[in-house]
């Protein structure tokens, strides 16, 4: 595996998103003489236990000093997001972020994809500013050289970095990596960080409706107490979360009765009719483009 340069130390603000693409980078960028790190974990409250579990590893193997945030969403209109610093312990489990979001601004889906921003890219960048990390501080994203389309066409304005793109890292090297390791991520390709998140293919969430239905309960509740805010009469007064119009409920009927082969760890790059549309790996990074 290629080892990071030497020099001038640089500040920089790390977005660990909580997958082990990203805890890669952050081990690696710690010990990198070049770079004084300041780690940071935004919580959604619909994260995967061991994705929260993950973090406070990581954070305590590696001696990161993650900052983990909380989005903060005002119900008043003309006041911006802003941020909670948490810990693991108390930590938001139960969606509580997601759903004021939600409350205020209604469901995100793919043609109105603002759950990242809100939850994850303001409340990074608001802290950010208030510790004077915004300006001249760059950041660094966990997206691998495997996953260039990802990259923001808006990196450099942005002040945004890809360091495991520039190492040539891949999906490989980061197996390999974490192989050597003594605890990893535990989470399955199908899942991840996110556990329901409607970028994923039908195929990943039909293997998940049938192996896990519990974690949809959040967002058949969101979708049936707000799906009437912010819509407009194209839409049916109603939004949901999937493409194609379809509700939680819809997802959930349809893994019952749709003729597919579940979605297992070792086919991850196979493709088929229920592996089209959106896509959602380990997790949605700050630092990416909307596929």
């Amino acid at each position: 595996m290629k080892k990071l340069k030497m020099g001038k130390k640089e500040n920089i603000v790390v977005s660990f998103s909580g997958g082990e693409t990203s805890a890669m980078m952050s081990y690696l960028l710690k010990n990198d003489d070049r770079y004084n790190c300041h780690f940071v974990f935004a919580n959604t409250g619909q994260e995967d236990e061991r994705t929260l579990a993950f973090v406070d590893a990581c954070d305590k193997e590696f001696n990161l000093n993650v900052v983990w945030v909380e989005s903060v969403v005002h119900p008043s209109f003309g006041v911006g997001i802003d941020y909670n610093v948490v810990t693991f312990e108390t930590a938001s489990r139960k969606g509580e972020p997601f759903e004021e979001m939600i409350k205020k601004y209604g469901i995100p889906n793919s043609p109105r994809p603002f759950c990242t921003d809100y939850l994850k890219s303001i409340p990074i960048n608001k802290w950010r500013k208030q510790n004077n990390l915004l300006k001249n501080t760059r950041m660094a994203i966990g997206i691998r050289s495997d996953e260039v389309d990802r990259m923001s066409v808006h990196a450099e304005k942005k002040g945004i970095f890809y360091p495991l793109i520039k190492l040539g890292i891949r999906k490989r090297e980061v197996k390999e990596f974490w192989d050597r390791q003594s605890f990893n991520l535990g989470i399955d390709e199908h899942e991840g960080n996110c556990m329901w998140c409607w970028k994923k293919s039908d195929r990943k969430i039909f293997t998940l409706a049938l192996d896990r239905p519990e974690i949809f309960d959040f967002p058949v509740r969101m979708e049936k107490e707000y799906g009437h805010i912010k819509t407009k009469k194209e839409d049916g007064f109603k939004h949901t979360f999937w493409r194609n119009n379809r509700s939680t409920i819809d997802m959930l009927e349809a893994a019952d009765k749709t003729n597919f082969v579940k979605f297992t760890e070792p086919d991850w790059l196979a493709q088929g009719e229920f592996d089209l549309g959106g896509s959602c790996g380990e997790s949605c990074e700050v630092g990416a483009d909307e596929n």
